[in-house]
């Protein structure tokens, strides 16, 4: 896992997110954006997570994962077993292989700004499945 951290803290520091742990985090007036790497509590897998605080819903929120009000796991953009550290893929290449998925800039996650229309079309765009409540009422969203 270290050396997936290691190879994807360049390109996230030039996108101006912090390290926390196991949490990327990047903050600006509207809003908070983390990633996420999770380990599996049934294996040795591990899952990476985007989501988005919006501050004026939770201006004192502190940046964990599980209290984003938008969360998306990118795995539906990765095919095979590229996560699961139970096969023998080389670490080498797992690395590259995220770093590679981190740069495209899934759903132009690491380059959203805080406006409402944007927020919007991220979840159009990415299909987000988890949404709190109180964020789809701010957003003036039903079903998207």
């Amino acid at each position: 896992m270290k050396e997936i951290i290691e190879s994807i803290k360049p390109l996230l520091k030039t996108y101006g997110f912090y390290k926390n742990k196991l949490n990327w985090i990047f903050e600006d007036e509207n809003i908070v954006k983390i990633l996420n790497i999770q380990k599996s509590s049934f294996g040795k897998q591990i899952y990476l997570n985007i989501g988005i605080i919006i501050k004026s819903l939770e201006p004192e929120v502190f940046p964990v994962i599980n209290k984003c009000h938008i969360q998306i796991r990118l795995d539906n953009l990765i095919k095979g077993d590229i996560l699961d550290f139970e096969n023998n893929i080389k670490i080498e290449d797992r690395a590259t292989f995220i770093k590679n998925l981190l740069s495209s800039n899934p759903y132009n996650f690491f380059t959203l700004n805080g406006t409402l229309n944007n927020i919007r079309n991220f979840i159009k765009e990415s299909k987000t499945e988890i949404i709190f409540l109180k964020a789809k009422e701010y957003l003036g969203i039903d079903n998207i």
